[in-house]
């Protein structure tokens, strides 16, 4: 009875919606899993015939020879007490539904495709039968109004017609069952009074088909069945019908796709904002490094500036002190002249020099340190703007769809408050102070401010005066051996190649040590963000390959809807 052709739309659209479920599961909408389910349900539902007579109408003889199978229990004595739903299962089982509903499962093939309602009689004695019988009709494709073929008049069942027809409009049969008891004469005439009876409900052009359950099932010929399966072929199982069944759950399926891409559409509309921010973000990372490298530049070049102008003031005082005269009355020492010793003198050098040097340096130090802070602050402050124009996706007008790869929300509050905490001072004077190596320990607990300039500070005279001593301290040696008074020029150029290589290697210390220690502090600063391009990614990864399979879907739903079309149309 049922159509291959139109079975295997069947399956194939089953198969689909299947897919368009487990997508729907992916994005974590509740709403739209549960109407995927439903298609799923409907597009998988055997058709469901109800049947409807009086008592030993015949009704359960009827379905075991349309069937082919024994579904329903047969007995002399009225049986058929409760509304029985005769469905597919692997085995043979009854269960208790309720009070007066049984449901019959068996492992027979055919109800595969069909199911079956086999319901009480409609003149029954026993409470409520009527009013759940009605519970069924509903979701029916196809309703067998029985009747003895010998006694269609019964009052009870026209009235139970009379419902079926005015509320739901579903499709009606008529079956003049147990038609080998009657003669042709009794069965011409009330299939006339049928026919006038049905009309009279208004129901145009009934269908009646007269039918003997006991000849179908002892396979002998003229039973009736064959007019009844080819009926049922062609208007449910594989006509209009059918066509209409699975044509309501193919549109229907389109509309919750529809609403699917719309809502992964909005995610992709939220993640390439999302991505703009995180280009800003990386553009702003990659300024704030090459800011505090201008500012590390620009430190040592001031550093260097003042280098310059000391050096060269110790270089002309030092040459002064070379003179002749002057050396001679120094190499005799304080007990012939008022001049200090050779060695006295450089120890004085040294220390007018360091004095010099240190009241220069913290001045530049501290300006220099203000200016790192105002870059690094400049920072923080722009990425939380950018971090403020992310859209909050709950204010998004979309399908409820929960964010992929993780909370988004929850993301950029955090990051925001890393953030927030990055832009006190406390976090700058901690990490600076981290392995201050030669700074005061008075300064370990000083402000962000402090401890940059001391930072400064500490590698600019670490490394200047250790330069520098060494270069005095070889003059001294030179001049208190001698050497000065035959090479007094040789001198002069050694103590000027010395301070020149001295001034490269205090630069490029210099940049190292500054170097190194705000590469920690970008590394922070990144670090407080890299969460958000992380998500970014996971949601990435989780997003396109959802569109894709949306995509896919939908080829092939709007595929096997035109060959449908097609084949309902020859």
């Amino acid at each position: 009875m049922i159509n291959a052709t139109f079975r295997q739309f069947r399956a194939d659209l089953k198969e689909i919606l299947n897919d368009l479920r487990g997508l729907i599961e992916d994005i974590n909408n509740p709403e739209l899993l549960v109407l995927a389910g439903d298609l799923v349900t409907m597009a998988g539902e055997p058709f469901l015939f109800v049947t409807i007579g009086e008592i030993k109408a015949g009704k359960s003889s009827f379905v075991n020879a349309l069937l082919q199978a024994a579904v329903c229990a047969v007995d002399p004595a009225p049986c058929t007490d409760v509304i029985q739903q005769i469905v597919y299962g692997p085995e043979e089982k009854i269960s208790e539904v309720s009070a007066h509903i049984r449901r019959v499962t068996l492992p027979a093939d055919i109800l595969k495709q069909i199911a079956i309602v086999d319901t009480p009689g409609t003149n029954t004695i026993v409470e409520h039968h009527q009013d759940i019988t009605e519970g069924f009709i509903p979701s029916c494709d196809l309703v067998f109004f029985m009747f003895p073929a010998k006694n269609p008049h019964t009052r009870s069942a026209w009235e139970f017609l009379d419902f079926v027809h005015r509320q739901w409009h579903k499709r009606v049969v008529f079956i003049l069952q147990q038609a080998d008891l009657a003669d042709e004469t009794e069965l011409a005439v009330n299939t006339a009074k049928v026919k006038e009876y049905a009309t009279a409900r208004g129901i145009d052009q009934p269908i009646i088909f007269p039918a003997s359950a006991r000849l179908e099932l002892a396979g002998e010929a003229d039973s009736g069945f064959d007019a009844i399966r080819n009926f049922i072929r062609e208007t449910v199982t594989g006509g209009q019908h059918f066509y209409l069944k699975l044509r309501s759950v193919m549109d229907t399926g389109e509309q919750v796709l529809k609403r699917v891409y719309e809502a992964l559409q909005q995610l992709r509309k939220q993640l390439d904002a999302d991505k703009r921010v995180a280009a800003e973000l990386e553009h702003l990372l990659f300024a704030g490094r090459a800011a505090t490298t201008e500012d590390i530049r620009s430190a040592v070049d001031r550093l260097l500036q003042q280098y310059d102008q000391l050096t060269a003031d110790l270089k002309e005082e030092f040459e002064a002190g070379l003179s002749m005269p002057v050396l001679l009355r120094r190499a005799f020492g304080s007990a012939f002249s008022s001049k200090p010793s050779i060695k006295a003198w450089m120890a004085q050098l040294q220390e007018k020099f360091s004095a010099r040097l240190t009241r220069s340096f913290e001045e530049l130090s501290t300006e220099s340190a203000r200016q790192f802070l105002v870059s690094l602050n400049a920072l923080l402050e722009d990425i939380s703007r950018a971090l403020a124009d992310i859209e909050d996706s709950r204010s998004l007008e979309t399908t409820r769809v929960e964010d992929l790869g993780g909370q988004r929300e929850d993301v950029i509050l955090d990051i925001k408050q890393n953030v927030g905490d990055l832009a006190g001072t406390d976090f700058f004077s901690r990490l600076m102070a981290s392995k201050p190596q030669n700074m005061p320990s008075t300064l370990m607990g000083g402000s962000a401010l402090t401890v940059i300039g001391a930072i400064l500070l500490s590698a600019s005279h670490a490394s200047f005066l250790d330069l520098t001593g060494g270069i005095l301290t070889g003059a001294g040696l030179l001049m208190a051996g001698g050497v000065l008074v035959v090479k007094k020029g040789k001198l002069l150029k050694e103590f000027s190649r010395g301070l020149a290589e001295g001034r490269q290697t205090f630069e490029e210390e210099l940049e190292r040590r500054l170097g190194e220690k705000f590469d920690r502090v970008h590394q922070d600063i990144t670090g407080s963000v890299q969460p958000f391009f992380d998500y970014l990614n996971t949601r990435e990864q989780a997003l396109d390959p959802l569109v894709d399979q949306g995509r896919k879907i939908h080829e092939r739903l709007r595929a096997l809807s035109d060959t449908f079309q097609k084949e309902c149309e020859n």
